[in-house]
């Protein structure tokens, strides 16, 4: 039953990412690949994998919505928000901020640090939380 929520919760987020998004963009596939966990005792899970959808709203605000298997070794899907100023060549480095199932209530707020790296059909995203890092690669045709 969970997972048809986490589809679901998925397939309207994608329908609302289309009305958000500029009609000549082109999303970026996301995999979360995995994650380093700062406090090396606790154990937590570091295989995240994971897929999702990135869409490029403006110059420095982009969308994220997807599904990983989180650091409790549960399903999560998040909604994600960020903005990234900074600019340097196919770099750039920001903020995300948005909410996430399968943490320590029903949905948590996750954010942290973004910094990007984009060439024209490959990138790839490094997410750093007061916690952990964790790794996104990205493609898109």
């Amino acid at each position: 039953m969970k997972l048809v929520s986490y589809i679901l919760i998925i397939c309207f987020l994608l329908i609302g990412l289309t009305f958000v998004s500029k009609a000549t963009a082109e999303p970026w596939i996301v995999a979360t690949i995995n994650s380093y966990h700062f406090d090396r005792e606790k154990g937590y899970e570091e295989n995240n994998w994971g897929v999702g959808v990135e869409e490029n709203v403006t110059d420095t605000i982009k969308a994220h919505v997807g599904v990983y298997r989180n650091s409790f070794a549960r399903h999560s899907a998040y909604v994600l928000g960020s903005y990234s100023p900074i600019k340097y060549g196919r770099w750039s480095v920001g903020l995300a901020i948005g909410p996430a199932t399968g943490y320590i209530h029903s949905v948590d707020v996750i954010g942290g640090g973004v910094v990007m790296k984009e060439w024209k059909h490959v990138g790839f995203n490094i997410l750093i939380h007061p916690a952990a890092i964790a790794l996104q690669v990205k493609g898109r045709f």
